[in-house]
């Protein structure tokens, strides 16, 4: 994690006593923690960076179109939860791009960090937020990437 550079960062703190969401004001993303994402009584902390710069591989002939930001989570989670990513696609530039999805790297890997797509993270740019259920969200990036279309 050291060969990123951070340019802002949110903590929240929850426990599993209700469902939880962290809406960050520094980066444009939503986690949506369900009731019993914890074991019972305990409590764990989220940070979202928002990632300026590092030693990151971007995927190949691919246009990146959301910011890149760590998350980090203090625990395992017991439940999945769902991350909401802010994209900054345009709906007019749809015909220019195809299949955005949404890619990921662990950050507590040694560096270089590559960004692979998750599997099932394809979604209509009609939507603001590009949705997917991760359960584990200790030490990673993400970031959405579209294919231009020839």
């Amino acid at each position: 994690q050291d060969s990123l550079q951070i340019y802002d960062k949110e903590v929240y703190t929850f426990d599993t006593h209700k469902n939880n969401t962290f809406q960050s004001q520094k980066c444009d993303l939503r986690i949506d923690l369900p009731e019993g994402s914890l074991p019972a009584g305990q409590t764990a902390e989220l940070q979202a960076n928002s990632v300026i710069d590092g030693d990151i591989t971007f995927p190949a002939d691919l246009h990146q179109v959301s910011g890149i930001y760590e998350i980090n989570c203090s625990q395992e989670l017991k439940k999945e939860a769902t991350l909401h990513l802010g994209h900054h696609a345009v709906i007019d530039s749809d015909e220019e791009c195809a299949d955005y999805s949404v890619y990921s790297a662990d950050t507590s890997n040694k560096s270089p960090y590559v960004l692979e797509k998750i599997e099932g993270s394809s979604f209509s740019i009609s939507n603001i937020f590009a949705s997917i259920k991760i359960r584990c969200i200790q030490s990673k990036i993400f970031s959405i990437f579209c294919r231009r279309r020839p």
